[in-house]
């Protein structure tokens, strides 16, 4: 179906791919792994349009492929599912099915809605989901978005009259385990009708989904195998450069928990989040907290974090009892706060990458009243 051969990009002082060539078949799943930064996000961008090749070519259905830009690569029926997603959360469900397609809808300049929430329940329908699609994007969990996401890719289903070709940019990242086999469930089930590329961190995950797996490094392509003829340790080993073993996570090295108690919470509750949770972390300790979605677990963290006040029970940081209003005291006190929707709560995406880092702590890099830029930068 799509052949990508002998694909080179650059940046500015990287060679982000080198000499890439793939190839997708009709009604398969191919799995792209790799270690992050070599090239897996570079190449999906690059087959959705997002960016252009400095060399090579691509082919699809024998045809020469030259895309533009992501609308170019629709009209071929080319589709992707972002890791980050792509929705507007104030824009209702199926706003955001045809974001960008209205005028299917629209007639002296008036959208008919009505025409539109149709179509929109048709979409979902396609991936057996029921979604309230005049619902704002925002009320939903993030699983339910990620539905949203692939039914908005089957629209191109009315635009072309060939197979699609989906691309999942690690869909499962922040879904449990409920969630992604009904995902998985859905991709089997659109094979008849779609090839997708499919790319995870997760090696089991690819393994069972894909058939066959394509292993990057350094930005280039090193392995190609079907996914019942390796293992996910065989993979590892290809894609790190060496065996995955005990000493991989250096627990020689590793120290006991102190006895110092840093954070403690007693009966700590947020109300219609959870109630009566007991905790308490020691200074140099790792403790997880598990549970399915909605179950609380975020919550806590959250409230820990000065996200979600706690309006029952007592929390302290290092023996002193805090209620934390906002994070802005959290930070003073040494939490810091990394929220499972990176793009959306953790980074300003318009900023560059040294005034994130600043943004926690921008006293120290002041000067006078003023940013020393130059300061923030070292």
């Amino acid at each position: 179906m799509l052949q990508a051969s002998n694909i080179i990009k650059n940046f500015p002082g990287v060679q982000a791919l080198r000499d890439v060539s793939i190839e997708v078949r009709p009604n398969e799943v191919v799995g792209l792994i790799g270690e992050n930064g070599a090239g897996k996000s570079t190449l999906m961008r690059l087959l959705a349009g997002g960016y252009r090749p400095d060399g090579g070519s691509l082919t699809l259905d024998g045809e020469p492929l030259k895309l533009r830009n992501a609308r170019d690569a629709a009209r071929h029926g080319i589709g992707m599912v972002f890791q980050e997603q792509s929705l507007v959360l104030n824009l209702t469900v199926a706003e955001n099915i045809y974001l960008g397609e209205e005028d299917g809808f629209t007639r002296f300049g008036l959208v008919n809605w009505r025409a539109m929430n149709a179509a929109a329940r048709r979409q979902l329908a396609k991936i057996g989901v029921d979604i309230d699609v005049t619902a704002r994007t925002s009320e939903l969990t993030f699983a339910a978005r990620q539905m949203v996401e692939l039914a908005k890719a089957l629209t191109l289903e009315e635009m072309v009259e060939r197979p699609l070709l989906i691309l999942l940019d690690e869909p499962t990242s922040v879904l449990n385990a409920a969630d992604i086999e009904v995902l998985f469930a859905r991709v089997r089930s659109l094979k008849s009708r779609a090839s997708f590329v499919f790319v995870s961190h997760r090696l089991d995950e690819v393994l069972s989904i894909s058939d066959r797996v394509y292993t990057m490094k350094d930005g280039a392509v090193v392995a190609e195998h079907r996914a019942t003829q390796v293992t996910a340790p065989e993979l590892h080993e290809i894609m790190v450069g060496r065996g995955l073993q005990a000493e991989y996570y250096r627990e020689a090295r590793q120290q006991p928990p102190g006895d110092k108690i840093m954070v403690e919470a007693k009966g700590l509750g947020a109300n219609g989040f959870y109630h009566g949770v007991d905790l308490s972390i020691r200074a140099g300790e790792i403790v997880g907290i598990a549970g399915v979605v909605g179950s609380g677990r975020e919550e806590v963290t959250r409230t820990i974090g000065g996200f979600l006040p706690h309006d029952a029970g007592e929390m302290k940081i290092a023996g002193e009892p805090v209620r934390f209003g906002s994070p802005e005291p959290a930070v003073r006190r040494g939490i810091g706060y990394v929220p499972r929707e990176r793009r959306l709560e953790g980074l300003v995406m318009f900023l560059s990458i040294a005034e994130n880092i600043s943004l926690a702590d921008l006293s120290s890099v002041m000067r006078n009243g003023a940013i020393d830029y130059g300061k923030e930068r070292r």
